[in-house]
């Protein structure tokens, strides 16, 4: 877009730089829901957090309304009860904790 609209001359973007410390600072939230006890929420929003790092980090679409898709398909039954701060069963936090340990183990690869 800038190419076209900006200049008439070429313009080269710099390369993409990766801060792990930030990385590494925006997944301790998610980290730290694998041990304590939150608000549905709180699980919604880490969720979304650590499904949009991982896409920036295999250089995808950052679209949060594709991460939004992406999440409903992966949790169908529990996207709206977690959206909207509703109550949830242990066995149902179990759930959303091994797709977050999923996603940041394959975050942790990602960055490596």
């Amino acid at each position: 877009m800038l190419y076209y609209s900006v200049s008439n001359k070429k313009i080269v973007m710099p390369k993409k730089r990766i801060d792990k410390k930030h990385v590494n600072f925006l997944l301790m939230m998610p980290q730290d829901l694998l041990e304590i006890e939150a608000e549905s929420r709180t699980f919604y929003d880490s969720l979304r957090r650590v499904f949009l790092i991982e896409r920036f980090l295999e250089n995808k679409s950052e679209d949060s309304l594709v991460v939004e898709v992406e999440l409903k398909r992966e949790i169908p039954n529990l996207f709206e009860i977690i959206k909207d701060n509703k109550p949830i069963s242990k066995k149902d936090i179990e759930k959303l904790r091994a797709i977050l340990k999923a996603k940041l183990a394959n975050i942790k690869n990602l960055m490596d």
